[in-house]
């Protein structure tokens, strides 16, 4: 009996713990740039003529991804027909965003905002401005390029 009290004298005579309490700060900071990406998804498109023979046309598909405001500008068409061929009219239109059917002038989206990441339709065609409203035989192709720039 003589040592449990010891035992019990020398318990309660040592120093109790103390409970020991931290904390930690945390701080967490990024940054991203903007940035646009126009993308043709299928490469050059292949246009088949009408059945009536007065136009060429042909779909694709494009790409837009962006992360802040941003605009599309379709440049100015090229067109590249037959020699001797008569006259045409050239168009490219991005499905929802921008069309051109000018060989002298680019063509502009509306400003788009916020975060963006669609796809969508190229639609492409040539039709002949010629009183027999027919195409002339021969290869034809147009050429322009889409450009995304981040406002």
């Amino acid at each position: 009996m003589n040592f449990l009290k010891t035992a019990l004298a020398i318990s309660l005579m040592a120093p109790t713990p103390l409970l020991a309490s931290t904390s930690a700060e945390i701080k967490a900071t990024g940054t991203i740039a903007t940035f646009c990406n126009i993308s043709n998804q299928g490469g050059p498109i292949a246009m088949q003529p009408s059945a009536d023979g007065d136009r060429l046309s042909g779909t694709g598909s494009y790409r837009y991804v962006a992360n802040g405001n941003s605009k599309i500008v379709l440049s100015a068409l090229q067109l590249s027909a037959p020699t001797g061929a008569a006259a045409a009219t050239p168009s490219i239109q991005l499905a929802s965003l921008v069309s051109n059917n000018s060989s002298s002038a680019s063509a502009s989206s509306q400003e788009s905002g916020g975060v963006i990441r669609s796809d969508g339709a190229i639609d492409t065609s040539i039709v002949e401005n010629n009183g027999a409203g027919l195409l002339t035989a021969g290869d034809y192709e147009i050429q322009a390029t889409a450009t995304c720039t981040s406002l």
